[in-house]
């Protein structure tokens, strides 16, 4: 199942197809073609043939527009137009004969060039005629009993005909639904002279900025605050401020009515941290605590999942019919949450809870289905109830600039300082620097474990793709070659290796996404995470980190990264990965590779039309 042929005939096929298909025979059928170029590019894999061949089986003339469907939502998008999906079409064909032949597909890119045309009037025609009578081709219905509802759904909605998967335009409905109750019950009906008291007691030396305080002052007045700020804007030193200031304003409310939560494991524990740290530093003023606040000191904090109770079925034990027993949710890294989940956190909340929703918009939007914390900011609806943080208490210098650079898509390469691979290792420069390093990347990756190994500060290699000589994979294997070589280690895991766990440890309060470096420790070889050491025996799922995909670096932040960029242009190049790549940086950032990827990057945001934006 490695070889892409294998892999095409045996899922798309079927498993009866014959295995000993030669790489030189194209498919004949121009549909066949198209699913095979789709999964030479990576747009589609094994397990989406797969899917897409079962559901379809009694109905094979929706199977090539199912895939298509299931390809764009593997991209996050919850809803797409014929124009969207002829676009993926397009894009199979228009690629480069090299990149194609990668996957032992000679001849074709030049194959699909000559079908395109056939095809896109063919798949035009059919999903023009099922938006126009949606029951001539419907109900293509779910694979399970629990799932009542038709796959597919049409909405026309401007002039424009959507198709989307059911499942999502319910989440969509439910969402939109549960916050217009949120908004009708946002006042609290706290008079603004008591709002001003409040504010002064917990803050009584105005050390919030001034943006920091009135969203402060906000969330006393309205139940519902959208807080959006880049890193190093301050967030979790509103919401510990916050949570003071609601004790103060309700003596019924305690600590124990208040949780805090994020879609990870990893950002769940920096929220509580963060927020630890910001209630000691208020203590530390001369802030007063009765001893009802004292509960403070243990707030729970939980990921999405758990505090829902997910369910090995893919439901939730808290639901509308049985909420959540909170008055106080606050929900941290919102732009990484995905619709489905969203919708299922906001069914679960009880009648007039006081939600807190923290992000920041301009990061990459969730690895599934959405982008619903963008919706809500850009929404007509939200935007009263948005608070955003503007003053930066952390990235300055270059990061700064080239971060705002990304935000407006106007950053330009011709304003970074370069440097040879040479010299990058010791060249003096100041904070919030961002360089470009020039040199072969094996040399500099080598540099950069030589410098690992004898610096205590963290540092982290980000890669925008998994595969590849550039990507994740590619990177980890350099590097942990030459930590061998040069300490004379043999294993799979050696000590002065930094790791990453791939699945969640509830038992060891250990989450996926976690980093951690491989040590020695009375012969035994362990793992050092933040607080504690565990040892490598009990750990599953553990993975080299020496490079980790921009997405799994959201919610970290490094004293320095170093971005290495893929070797040609690709779709997961948009200005939200570069700007979340580079602010992951508190003192530095290097670049290696082409920089005009950059430049296109910076042009290019990734869209994912909802009706949540439209509300």
């Amino acid at each position: 199942m490695n070889d892409p042929w294998t892999t095409w005939a045996t899922c798309w096929k079927g498993p009866g197809f014959p295995k000993a298909l030669a790489p030189r025979s194209l498919p004949e059928s121009s549909h066949d073609l198209l699913s095979f170029g789709l999964l030479a590019q990576g747009l589609v894999d094994g397990g989406l043939l797969r899917q897409a061949r079962l559901i379809t089986d009694s109905r094979p003339e929706f199977r090539l527009p199912l895939l298509l469907l299931l390809a764009r939502l593997r991209q996050g998008q919850t809803r797409s137009s014929i124009e969207d999906l002829l676009a993926l079409v397009s894009a199979a064909a228009d690629s480069s004969e090299s990149s194609l032949e990668t996957s032992g597909a000679v001849g074709l890119g030049d194959a699909l060039r000559r079908a395109l045309p056939g095809l896109l009037r063919t798949i035009s025609d059919f999903l023009s005629d099922l938006g126009s009578d949606p029951t001539r081709h419907a109900p293509l219905t779910g694979t399970t009993r629990q799932d009542p509802l038709p796959l597919v759904c049409v909405d026309a909605r401007d002039g424009t005909t959507w198709f989307s998967f059911a499942r999502h335009l319910e989440d969509t409905s439910r969402l939109e639904k549960r916050l217009a109750i949120l908004r009708e019950q946002s006042p609290t009906g706290l008079p603004d002279s008591r709002i001003r008291s409040i504010l002064e007691t917990v803050d009584p030396q105005a050390i919030l900025h001034r943006d920091q305080r009135e969203a402060v002052a906000f969330s006393l007045a309205h139940r519902l605050l959208l807080l959006t700020g880049g890193p190093g804007t301050g967030k979790t030193t509103v919401v510990a401020c916050l949570l003071r200031a609601l004790l103060e304003a309700d003596s019924s409310l305690h600590a124990d009515s208040i949780v805090l939560c994020a879609p990870t494991g990893r950002a769940q524990s920096r929220l509580a941290e963060s927020v630890q740290k910001n209630l000691a530093l208020l203590r530390s003023r001369g802030t007063p605590f009765l001893p009802r606040h004292e509960g403070l000191r243990s707030l729970r904090s939980s990921t999405i999942h758990a505090l829902l109770g997910a369910r090995p079925d893919g439901t939730f034990r808290h639901d509308r019919t049985r909420p959540l027993p909170y008055r106080v949710v606050v929900v941290d890294e919102v732009s990484m949450v995905d619709l489905p989940l969203f919708a299922a956190l906001l069914d679960a909340l009880p009648p007039f809870v006081h939600l807190v929703l923290a992000g920041d918009p301009d990061q990459l939007p969730s690895v599934e289905a959405g982008a619903v914390l963008a919706d809500l900011v850009a929404s007509p609806s939200h935007r009263p109830h948005v608070r955003a943080l503007g003053h930066t208490w952390r990235n300055g210098g270059d990061i700064a600039t080239a971060a705002q650079r990304f935000r407006q898509g106007t950053w330009s390469a011709a304003d970074m300082r370069r440097i040879p691979s040479s010299e990058w290792s010791d060249v003096p420069h100041p904070e919030g620097s961002v360089l470009h390093v020039r040199g072969e990347l094996v040399g500099i990756l080598r540099s950069w474990v030589d410098r690992r190994r004898s610096e205590a500060s963290t540092g982290r290699i980000l890669c925008v793709t998994h595969g590849g000589p550039s990507g994740r994979e590619g990177v980890n294997r350099i590097c942990d070659d030459h930590l061998r070589s040069t300490t004379g280690s043999r294993g799979d895991f050696v000590p002065g290796q930094p790791v990453i766990l791939g699945r969640n440890h509830p038992e060891l309060d250990l989450w996926n996404g976690d980093l951690g470096v491989v040590a020695e420790t009375n012969g035994e070889l362990v793992v050092e995470f933040d607080t504690r050491q565990v040892r490598l025996r009990l750990l599953d799922g553990l993975e080299s980190a020496w490079a980790i995909t921009v997405h799994k670096s959201q919610g970290s932040e490094f004293d320095e990264v170093l971005l290495v960029l893929p070797e040609r242009d690709t779709p997961l190049l948009s200005r939200q990965i570069a700007y979340t790549a580079l602010t992951r940086a508190r003192r530095g950032a290097f670049l290696w590779g082409d920089t005009t990827l950059l430049e296109i990057a910076s042009r290019r945001r990734e869209e994912r039309p909802s009706r949540l934006r439209e509300l």
